[in-house]
């Protein structure tokens, strides 16, 4: 709950390209305690997958890397950054 007493929900993020900002907006929507990171798409799915180092595996939990946008786009209650 927010100071006003309403009840704060978790909000749906899809991310799409996963070049250097992408990276970026990943770090931010794991931080924060009201996002959901729930996939991934990019051009070049071996960008999203190799991630580099292996203890941050635990980043991907529950993720699902997308081939096309269209599919990201249509996960329903979500946000697209």
């Amino acid at each position: 709950m927010n100071s006003t007493g309403t009840k704060l929900s978790t909000l749906r993020v899809g991310i799409i390209g996963y070049g250097k900002v992408g990276k970026i907006r990943h770090g931010c929507i794991t931080r924060h305690p009201f996002l959901e990171l729930i996939g991934i798409y990019d051009l070049d799915v071996g960008a999203c997958q190799d991630s580099g180092d292996p203890k941050n595996q635990s980043l991907f939990l529950g993720v699902t890397f997308f081939t096309d946008y269209r599919e990201l786009l249509n996960v329903p209650s979500s946000l697209l950054v």
